[in-house]
């Protein structure tokens, strides 16, 4: 009777052991896991304060006093100064005139271009879509050996998107959505956010004199018929083209109302814009 007693209190006080063993080896680990949840949780936040000191306001509050020189520079693309990867010079490629230069989706090419007054400009560019994988052409943008701030690491633009075909109909009657095909032609546009956060394109400081401007490719081919650093347009008021309107002479139509479908567009600039179905009413 006593042995079975005292192998009652054994096994009891190996239980009492074993918990507290098992509740400080918890909280042993646990410790652990904090202090590597904090570490972690410290590095994330050094990560996030770097990526914060790269934005494109940083960019620009850096030069304060920076104008914006009324000034337009256009690049002889074919004129470039280095490249790593196998340039392509083209004369009066796809109805352009003059010289033009096809890039590869991996590498970069390098300008060097003489800035009569320093500042901030703009940059544009007119350019084919050639054949690749049918995404949106990213490139990277270097001034003078550096990229100025993170989302110049993410210039992009777009293909050209066409209907393959005609709406079709199926046996129930209801709008069958058409094939998505490119259709690639000459498109200008100036360097911008791709996101849409700023409505006018990014600003490019540039300083007096000579300065490098390199293009990295980030994703897809494309051609380069023009490169320019300028001065962006902004677009007038509605009063000040009413005004230049009604100097020219024109007057207000007074026919009948014009009807445009939307899922007529001629052009699109991204293959999931197809027509649908109109889902306000429970007829269609």
């Amino acid at each position: 009777m006593r042995k079975r007693i005292a192998l009652r209190n054994v096994s009891k006080l190996l239980a009492v052991v074993l918990v507290f063993a098992s509740v400080f080896s918890g909280t042993c680990i646990s410790g652990e896991n904090i202090a590597a949840s904090a570490s972690a949780d410290t590095g994330s936040e050094s990560s996030l304060a770097i990526r914060r000191t790269d934005t494109y306001e940083n960019y620009i509050s850096g030069y304060p006093n920076a104008e914006k020189p009324q000034i337009e520079i256009e690049i002889e693309v074919d004129r470039y100064i280095d490249t790593d990867m196998d340039v392509e010079i083209l004369d009066n490629f796809e109805g352009s005139s003059g010289k033009s230069i096809r890039t590869d989706e991996q590498g970069y090419v390098t300008w060097e271009v003489d800035v009569p007054r320093e500042g901030f400009y703009s940059l544009f560019i007119e350019y084919f879509p050639i054949e690749g994988r049918s995404a949106s052409i990213e490139r990277e943008v270097w001034i003078n050996g550096s990229c100025p701030f993170n989302d110049a690491k993410h210039i992009t633009f777009s293909r050209v998107w066409v209907d393959a075909e005609e709406i079709k109909r199926d046996n129930r009657d209801n709008d069958m959505r058409p094939r998505q095909v490119e259709q690639p032609c000459w498109q200008a546009s100036y360097f911008n956010d791709y996101m849409g956060y700023y409505n006018e394109p990014y600003l490019f400081y540039f300083k007096k004199g000579r300065n490098t401007l390199k293009l990295v490719s980030v994703k897809e081919p494309m051609v380069i018929g023009t490169l320019k650093i300028t001065q962006y347009e902004t677009v007038r008021t509605y009063e000040e083209k009413l005004k230049e309107w009604r100097e020219k002479g024109y007057e207000v139509y007074g026919g009948e109302s014009l009807y445009v479908q939307g899922e007529s567009a001629v052009l699109k600039s991204d293959p999931t814009l197809y027509p649908l179905n109109d889902r306000t009413s429970p007829a269609t």
